[in-house]
């Protein structure tokens, strides 16, 4: 039996004694591919274990059977720069598990004569973390861009860094006159103080909720907001919301009641 080992890039060295027990126990996925028929003439037990086929099942087989569809044009063309001579290191593509389902598989392969010497690591979940991460970041830019309140993000000092539309919707300032100042020349002169304090609250470590004042706006004097932040590594991430109707409707006193008259 020819004794293989397998280095990082997955190239075979008959020199090593120890190369059939690699082949064995190695958890990546190993395979040698005949170039010019570009069928599989060995993988390793990995396959198995990560995608449920047996050595026999492989073996054989051409390796475009196992491609997923969509990822079959850039396979082959990783494919013909293998036979131009070329290893091919990071290639990503989707294979298919004997149950049908299909793992994300990180190749690293190297051609030496007719035979192509191939290393693959299952991605699979850090695919799916990035996906998930990305479609995160998606939602928190849809939210960030379409929250009728207004978000912002502010040193520790209090000058704003980011800050949402809604800053412009509710109170008509552009972000461009925003960024880079703190927020005092907006305020009510009789509530900067009270607003200072809370900054300073702030600045050290402390959270705020249902904090109100009011901020100038461009076009109609000034409007009430009622603040929730939070400071985290070095930043203070704010939202706030318009309550200027609810205010003005708790500052109206009451109508007493008319006395019915004897």
């Amino acid at each position: 039996m020819l004794h293989l080992h397998w280095n990082p890039l997955g190239k075979r060295d008959t020199r090593s004694e120890g190369a059939l027990k690699s082949w064995q126990i190695i958890p990546d996925l190993l395979s040698v591919i005949d170039i010019p028929t570009g069928t599989f003439d060995s993988v390793n037990p990995a396959w198995l274990g990560i995608l449920g086929w047996e050595e026999a099942e492989v073996t054989g087989k051409h390796y475009g059977q196992f491609i997923h569809p969509e990822d079959l044009v850039a396979s082959e063309a990783a494919f013909r720069q293998i036979c131009a001579g070329e290893p091919v290191l990071n290639f990503e593509n989707r294979y298919r598990h004997k149950d049908g389902s299909y793992r994300w598989l990180s190749w690293a392969a190297v051609p030496d004569g007719p035979k192509l010497f191939s290393r693959a690591l299952d991605v699979t979940e850090q695919k799916a973390a990035m996906l998930e991460l990305a479609a995160r970041t998606i939602e928190r830019e849809q939210i960030w861009e379409l929250s009728r309140d207004v978000l912002g993000v502010a040193d520790l000092q209090g000058r704003w860094i980011s800050v949402n539309p809604a800053f412009h919707r509710i109170l008509g300032w552009d972000e461009s006159e925003l960024l880079g100042r703190t927020s005092e020349w907006l305020e009510h002169p009789d509530d900067r103080e009270q607003t200072r304090q809370e900054v300073a609250k702030l600045a050290a470590g402390q959270t705020t909720l249902k904090f109100r004042n009011r901020f100038r706006s461009r076009h109609d004097g000034y409007r009430w907001l009622a603040w929730t932040a939070m400071p985290h590594n070095g930043l203070v991430y704010v939202v706030a919301r318009d309550v200027t109707d609810e205010q003005q409707e708790a500052d109206v006193p009451a109508t007493p009641e008319a006395t019915p008259s004897a």
